[in-house]
């Protein structure tokens, strides 16, 4: 599911909210980041133990 457009510059962080609609799924996965031209500029896995900590970060 896409994000909202937002342009990070090398070094800056940025952190999302569940809340805007979207869930990481609950056995794992992916999330990439594309750039302004659609292709990929960073992908990152998570597993579904870091996933299920309510209340926690799922820092990338």
């Amino acid at each position: 599911m896409p994000l909202p457009a937002q342009v990070l510059a090398p070094g800056d962080t940025t952190a999302v909210s569940d809340g805007g609609g979207f869930r990481l799924g609950k056995s794992g996965g992916t999330v990439t980041l594309l750039d302004p031209e659609g292709v990929k500029a960073h992908g990152v896995a998570y597993t579904g133990q870091q996933r299920r900590r309510e209340g926690w970060m799922v820092t990338f």
